[in-house]
């Protein structure tokens, strides 16, 4: 095993979502790099250990149906003043994250343009939303005392992933109503 040396460069992400009272859902995320070491910033001059290189948060506003209605952000610490500025937050209102989530953020940030790291933040905020929203869903579904037997329309998630598959076991014995017999039709989805 070859030796490595720690270069001490850290990214967190975290994600938070909320209901609110009129309906609607907000997913709040944050994204920080910072530096093990005093690193030399080229506007803001040199910055001790475990200061932001990156500190940004953005928020999402959804209704159940997936759909933006409000998006705001704040990029907190940049290296550049110049990042300031770099998307227009209203460009993302009306985007669908059930549908070409990544298509809308290219759309609304550009393809070149825009803030590389606030659209990877936005990105995963997608999927925050869907373990949000379909979380809530089966809770209440479960607490209403149904099962999954008893969904008659078929969940987004089928067909999504491995375990979802619906010609796996999973969908068998949770949800037999979505099951398709393997090589029988009814391919998975994008």
């Amino acid at each position: 095993m070859a030796l490595r040396k720690p270069l001490n460069h850290e990214r967190t992400i975290s994600y938070r979502s909320f209901e609110r009272d009129d309906g609607l859902f907000e997913i709040e995320g944050t994204l920080k790099d910072a530096k093990g070491y005093d690193y030399r910033d080229r506007e803001r001059g040199m910055l001790p250990p475990g200061s932001p290189v990156h500190d940004i948060f953005a928020m999402l506003t959804i209704d159940v149906d997936m759909w933006v209605r409000d998006f705001s952000y704040e990029l907190r610490a940049t290296p550049f003043g110049y990042c300031q500025g770099a998307v227009d937050p209203t460009r993302l209102i009306g985007a669908s994250i059930r549908r070409s989530w990544r298509r809308s953020l290219t759309e609304a940030f550009g393809p070149l343009g825009g803030c590389t790291h606030l659209r990877e933040l936005v990105f995963g905020m997608g999927t925050v939303a869907f373990q949000t929203i379909s979380a809530l869903r089966d809770q209440r579904m479960f607490g209403a005392g149904a099962n999954d037997a008893h969904r008659a329309e078929e969940p987004f998630f089928i067909g999504r992933c491995h375990s979802w598959s619906r010609e796996g076991p999973i969908v068998e014995r949770y949800m037999p109503q979505f099951h398709r017999k393997p090589g029988g039709g009814g391919g998975e989805t994008a």
